[in-house]
């Protein structure tokens, strides 16, 4: 319908008569209610998106954060353990140092011997000390040279004893022939006459057996056998000699390593005896004082090495915690 002026219609509005006040309908408080629920929910999904984003920048940090964790505690547990072994160390260090004390004041306690006594007790000390340091000495002079004795004989000890015992059989035949020959044997070893009544004839046997073994062995013995034992027995004699001179050098140089065994042995005693004597002679009051202070570095460090190990411990303990809360995220 088309607008026309006169039509009894004007371009303002007529002016609302005021309405009375009345009380806020039910609906009207249903609506501000869920206005406010959706606020919330709103509000809360900003939270949940805020969380999440701080753990996302957590789990990028964290590998380089537990590293460097792991390696401090690492590091504490080493320090720690060296702490308390030098801890045990120096505990033990104090129970020795307390022993050496109690003994000491307490022979101090129970009075020392005369000035003339305690001198001549270390004199007769001394000297004995001295006598077994004197006879050590010679025994290790005497061992000394019997080490050279077997050295000197040591180079032809070998080749000496192989001689010997290439030349021993031939040694049996030279004492059979001479049996032989004395008449104290009617036989010789190696030949048997096929006619019990034959005579058998040493050259025949000599010949027989003895030259073919020896030439065997490289040996060049006299063609007749009546030269055959001297000549032996003459080459037996030079390898025998350097086998017994160093079989002889050896069993002396052994017997001297003995006797220096038991000359050090004695030496040590003595000088043992003089030095412990010396000791007791220094419980004194000087002597105690030292002591005394060497106990209260001792227990000082003790006290502060126990401090340190406290200190570690708790370090260590706040982070394995740390640790511990890291790798659960």
């Amino acid at each position: 319908m088309p607008y026309e002026k006169d039509s009894g219609f004007t371009d303002e509005l007529p002016e609302a008569e005021p309405a009375e006040e009345q009380a806020p309908k039910p609906r009207s408080r249903l609506r501000w209610l869920g206005i406010g629920i959706a606020a919330a929910v709103m509000l809360l999904g900003i939270v949940s998106l805020i969380t999440a984003l701080s753990h996302r920048t957590g789990e990028d940090t964290k590998p380089v954060d537990l590293s460097a964790l792991r390696s401090t505690i690492a590091s504490e547990e080493e320090q720690l353990k060296d702490l308390k072994a030098e801890l045990d160390k120096t505990e033990q260090a104090l129970a020795d140092k307390q022993k050496e004390y109690d003994k000491a004041k307490a022979d101090a306690a129970a009075g020392m011997p005369d000035a003339s006594g305690v001198q001549r007790s270390l004199d007769e000390l001394k000297k004995a000390a001295q006598d077994a340091q004197d006879a050590y000495s010679e025994a290790l002079k005497t061992y000394d040279a019997s080490v050279d004795a077997v050295e000197t004989a040591a180079p032809g000890y070998e080749e000496a004893k192989a001689m010997t015992e290439t030349l021993a059989p031939f040694l049996g035949y030279a004492e059979a022939y001479e049996q032989f020959v004395s008449g104290a044997s009617d036989t010789l070893p190696g030949v048997e006459a096929e006619d019990p009544e034959t005579e058998v004839s040493a050259q025949s046997w000599y010949e027989a057996v003895v030259l073919p073994a020896a030439q065997q062995a490289g040996l060049q013995p006299p063609g007749l056998v009546e030269y055959f034992p001297a000549a032996v027995q003459e080459l037996a004699a030079g390898p025998a000699a350097a086998v017994k001179a160093y079989e002889d050098a050896l069993a002396a140089s052994k017997e001297a390593e003995a006797r220096l065994k038991e000359a050090n042995t004695a030496q040590e005693d003595s000088a043992k005896a003089y030095a412990d004597a010396k000791n007791a002679e220094k419980t004194s009051a000087d002597w105690l004082a030292d002591c005394e202070a060497e106990l209260e570095r001792l227990e000082k460090r003790i006290a502060d090495l126990k401090d340190s190990i406290d200190q570690v411990t708790k370090s260590l303990e706040s982070h394995r915690a740390e640790l511990k809360k890291l790798e659960k995220q």
